[in-house]
């Protein structure tokens, strides 16, 4: 049996995001009409993962900074601007990178299904790159404390 892993990918998005972030992303059913703000910093977070029956791909999350301290301080519960917070920033996209992706093939696969994940990578992304990631068919955008967030996933099975 197929699965459609853009239907679970895109499910699992708003869930993981309420419970371990404290952040109450909304679907954006139109991208078109999102603006992306030149000069902001944006953060870019990526993990791959390969599992049994040669199953593989990755997960991409995509964010501004502002939005990255906001979930921050959601998960420490310390203010945005926080010492802590700040340096923490980096840590956060990583995992909330990582609980999507380990959401995801959980209900792609089940619980027995064994996955290797690697360690997420952190990048900053010009407002262009953000613009571009945006724009492409395969990435779902969220509004989350009035900030676009942007989701991407690839699964690769046999």
């Amino acid at each position: 049996m197929a699965y459609d892993y853009r239907k679970i990918f895109n499910g699992s998005v708003c869930p993981v995001f309420e419970l371990a972030a404290f952040t109450f992303p909304e679907p954006v059913e139109d991208k078109r009409h999102l603006f992306v703000f030149p000069g902001r910093a944006y953060l870019h977070a990526e993990l791959s993962f390969k599992g049994e029956l040669a199953t593989s791909g990755c997960v991409e999350l995509a964010m501004s900074e502002k939005l990255c301290l906001a979930i921050a301080g959601n998960m420490l519960g310390q203010d945005a601007d926080s010492p802590a917070v700040l340096e923490q920033k980096n840590d956060t996209i990583s995992e909330i990178a990582n609980v999507l992706c380990g959401r995801v093939i959980t209900e792609a696969f089940g619980t027995s299904a064994v996955f290797d994940l690697t360690i997420p990578e952190v990048r900053s992304m010009s407002a262009e790159e953000f613009r571009n990631f945006k724009d492409s068919s395969d990435v779902f955008a969220y509004k989350a404390e009035g900030e676009i967030l942007l989701v991407r996933a690839e699964i690769n099975s046999l």
